[in-house]
């Protein structure tokens, strides 16, 4: 009889733990790549009236500032046949002037999520003011942040 651990119980303790620890590392790696890249998010906007212009041209700025997302130059990318390749998270949004009384003030902003050109997400509104426009900007990448999130994003 021994007293304690046996030596070849000892052996695959300490195998196990210096196992456990390179999974543990490589997964926090693996992990630390993916939170790392910026995904692609593109945005089309018809916004014509002075508060939705002014919100077409915040966006792109919350975009590069936000850490996680870069400016896609188009929702998909094709091949010589016109097949999808590649799809990135797509922005469609349109804006309208809500009240004649109050032109140029505010701005009604319907904010489609797509994932190229024509998977249908998830569809927010928001009301924008002239003075907030920036903030407007970021309330939709809060939102679609989140969505993403509880998609596993």
């Amino acid at each position: 009889m021994t007293d304690g651990i046996g030596v070849n119980t000892l052996r695959w303790i300490i195998v196990f733990a210096l196992m456990l620890m390179l999974w543990t590392g490589y997964a926090f790696a693996q992990h630390s790549q993916v939170s790392s890249a910026l995904m692609p998010l593109a945005f089309d906007c018809q916004c014509t009236d002075p508060v939705g212009a002014a919100y077409a041209k915040a966006l792109p700025q919350a975009i590069a500032n936000s850490g996680k997302f870069t400016l896609a130059p188009k929702a998909a990318i094709t091949d010589s046949q016109g097949n999808v390749t590649k799809s990135y998270w797509h922005l469609s949004i349109m804006s309208m002037d809500p009240s004649p009384t109050t032109a140029g003030q505010y701005s009604v902003l319907s904010v489609v999520v797509l994932l190229g050109n024509r998977n249908f997400m998830l569809q927010d509104m928001q009301a924008c003011s002239k003075t907030q426009v920036n903030l407007c900007a970021q309330s939709t990448l809060k939102v679609l942040n989140q969505f993403l999130r509880e998609l596993g994003h």
